[in-house]
This record gives structure tokens, C-alpha cells and sequence, in this order.
């Protein structure tokens, strides 16, 4: 059975389509998808616990129940 309009099968189409894919499109959506995707990245466990630069914040971070920092080795 055809369509009783070939524009209101596009426009279904087309409605069906947008509402699905959720992305920018075109030329200049690059910019908007990167950093959409780089702000988002960090809502991910893993990749905020390797990424968030701790180890560098807390001198004993590393190493669990540390004493102190071995500025060089004593041989006897």
C-alpha cells in the first residue's frame, strides 16, 4: 500500500530518524561531538580513577602504609 503523500513518508522518516540518533550532524558538528564525548568520558569509573592525577597530588600515595620518603640507600 503506498502512501497517501510522498512528503509525509519523508517527514515520518526523517522525524523517526532524529529522534533516534540523539548526535549532531553536518560540516561543523566535529567540535560539539569531541568535546561532548571528552566531558562525558569522565562519568566512566576507570578512566576518572587513572586520569584524575592523585599519585601526583599526595606524596604516599603509591605505596600503601609508607613511613617515609628513601632519599638514597645506606649499603653497609
Amino acid at each position: 500500500m503506498r502512501p497517501l503523500c510522498r512528503v509525509s513518508a519523508v517527514m515520518k522518516f526523517r522525524t523517526l530518524t532524529l529522534l533516534s540518533f540523539r548526535k549532531t550532524r553536518g560540516m561543523g558538528a566535529g567540535r560539539k561531538l569531541r568535546t561532548h564525548r571528552r566531558r562525558q568520558r569522565w562519568a566512566d569509573k576507570v578512566y576518572k580513577n587513572s586520569n584524575l592525577g592523585n599519585e601526583w597530588k599526595k606524596p604516599f600515595a603509591g605505596s600503601s602504609h609508607a613511613e617515609g620518603i628513601v632519599l638514597e640507600k645506606m649499603l653497609d
